[in-house]
């Protein structure tokens, strides 16, 4: 009886034992999951917060990429001002809100508005066949690294009123897209603004040097110029227009690449980006054609003076 009852003593304290040690790893194996968990949720929250930082720039390095993959940072609807104004400028008078949001990804093909150049327009898609209409692309207004892609998911014309449908066909951050950039006016935003180019080394060639280039328009619209500083008196201008034509013509005829090339910059998380173009190079954020051959049929058709700024007006 002595030894049962030692045998039960020492079988219930090793029990009692065993329980506190499985309760002891419970615990600790809970402590260690939230740890983890904790852990991986503040890593996304940097990653993301990382990707918010800079917008990657892919455009910077081909003009002629039309299809790209990317990753959702943010979306956003657009803000509204007092009197009911949209981000593009539009007005939405059935209700204090627009229907327009603003998308955010980590790397754009899209090229903002900027530099006298139109933004770009197309469609980002995403998984399930969500797609997103661009309509106009800007940078962010308080931190120029960062690309707004602003427009509307395709399902939501129809829907206004019904906010919980909207939010069910936006994209999530860290979604897979693919970015579509509209490709006929991307070529031909790309060809105005490398005729702008070709228009600074013409003006070069033909010995006025001393006209220094002020800024450009590069818009589809029959009024793309260059603005320089300096003169050309109103009894010089038409055949200035002449030699600058022939001079374009011969640089076109040359068939040179455009060279763009690259470097970090300290100031900015933006590269500083180098265009060179027949022998004239000046720093530009644009697209461009790859060869001045393609710039064929380009036509400078008028200088006139407006202010202080001498405008040399083309087309291509």
């Amino acid at each position: 009886s002595l030894s049962l009852s030692l045998f039960i003593a020492l079988f219930v304290s090793r029990s009692c034992a065993i329980d506190q040690l499985i309760s002891f790893l419970s615990c600790l194996i809970f402590l260690l999951f939230h740890f983890v968990s904790s852990v991986v949720l503040l890593a996304q929250s940097v990653f993301f917060l990382f990707l918010v930082l800079m917008t990657e720039r892919v455009y910077f390095t081909d003009s002629y990429l039309f299809e790209s993959p990317s990753v959702v940072v943010s979306v956003v609807p657009s803000r509204v001002d007092d009197d009911n104004n949209c981000s593009n400028g539009e007005k939405e008078m059935a209700k204090g809100c627009c229907n327009e949001h603003v998308v955010i990804v980590k790397s754009s093909i899209f090229h903002p508005q900027g530099g006298g150049q139109p933004s770009d327009k197309g469609t980002i898609v995403g998984e399930n066949g969500k797609r997103f209409i661009v309509n106009k692309v800007s940078v962010d207004p308080n931190d120029s690294a960062i690309i707004h892609h602003i427009g509307v998911f395709e399902d939501t014309d129809s829907n206004e009123n019904d906010s919980d449908n909207t939010n069910d066909i936006v994209f999530s951050s860290g979604e897979q897209v693919t970015l579509v950039v509209d490709e006929s006016s991307r070529r031909k935003h790309a060809k105005l603004h490398s005729a702008g180019h070709l228009l600074d080394a013409a003006m070069k060639k033909i010995g006025r040097g001393d006209m220094e280039p002020s800024k450009g328009y590069h818009f589809d619209d029959g009024n793309a110029y260059v603005g320089y500083i300096g003169q050309i008196p109103a009894d010089e201008r038409d055949g200035v227009v002449s030699a600058l034509n022939e001079a374009c013509n011969e640089l076109i005829l040359d068939g040179t690449d455009i060279i763009v090339d690259m470097e970090e910059d300290a100031d900015t998380a933006i590269p500083k980006r180098t265009v060179s173009m027949s022998g004239c190079e000046c720093l530009c954020g644009g697209t461009h054609v790859k060869n001045t051959a393609e710039l064929k049929g380009m036509e400078v058709t008028r200088i006139k003076k407006s202010k202080k700024i001498i405008k040399v007006y083309y087309n291509v």
